[in-house]
Parts: C-alpha cells; sequence; structure tokens
C-alpha cells in the first residue's frame, strides 16, 4: 500500500549567503513511521546564477525535543542550474520522520523547490 507525502506544501524560496545551511522547521516535520520504503521528487524550479552550487539532503530523527539529534538520511545531489528534477529513494536509514535541508555552495544565491513522493507498506 502507498501514500502520498508533501515535505512542501508550496514551493519553498530560499535566499542565503555562501556557505549556508537552511533546514524546514522540525515542527513541520512528515511523521513517515508507517513505512517501509520513501519515494522522494525534488523539482528545482529556480537557481540563480550567482549561486554555483546548492545542496538538497533529507534529515532523520525521532522527537522533536531537539536540533542535535537529526541524521542525513540522504541526498537528492548537488545541482549548479534549474530547472532539475531528482529522484531519491530509501529503504533503510530512515527514523521516524523527515524534514529537507538547503546548502548553498561557495556564493550567494536563492532557490525555490518542491518536494513530494510515496510511501509504500509491505
Amino acid at each position: 500500500m502507498s501514500a502520498s507525502i508533501l515535505l512542501t506544501r508550496f514551493p519553498v524560496n530560499q535566499q542565503s549567503n555562501a556557505g549556508l545551511v537552511f533546514k524546514q522547521n522540525m515542527f513541520a516535520a512528515v511523521d513517515v513511521s508507517r513505512f517501509d520504503v520513501l519515494n522522494l521528487e525534488l523539482v528545482l524550479q529556480q537557481l540563480s546564477v550567482s549561486a554555483t552550487n546548492l545542496t538538497v539532503d533529507i534529515l532523520t530523527g525521532w522527537d522533536l525535543s531537539s536540533e542535535d539529534i537529526w541524521y542525513r538520511a540522504g541526498s537528492f545531489g548537488t545541482f549548479t542550474t534549474a530547472p532539475a528534477t531528482a529522484l531519491l529513494r530509501l529503504t533503510t536509514g530512515f527514523q521516524r520522520l523527515i524534514r529537507w535541508q538547503v546548502t548553498f555552495g561557495s556564493s550567494t544565491g536563492s532557490c525555490e523547490f518542491n518536494i513530494r513522493g510515496t510511501g509504500e507498506t509491505y
């Protein structure tokens, strides 16, 4: 059985200086504890020309008590142009909650993206 997962209900527009990391608010994390497999799709609609690269990761954790207990479950990779799409299939390594993290590379820039997918139960 499968069900939809929406990590971003609307396009996320993020602006940053070089080397900064932005995370989805942990209170907006999605509970995926009922799933055995996650199939996620990133749609990068816009990446400013001044941004040399952008990395989008999926973080996972058990609870909302601290920022320190979140770990990287997977990555969509690094992007240098937009529009672009990427798929991420997680079969292990994710815990009860997931959320996104965006890291800007060596210069300032902005991006706009959506993340959605499906969760599967066996």
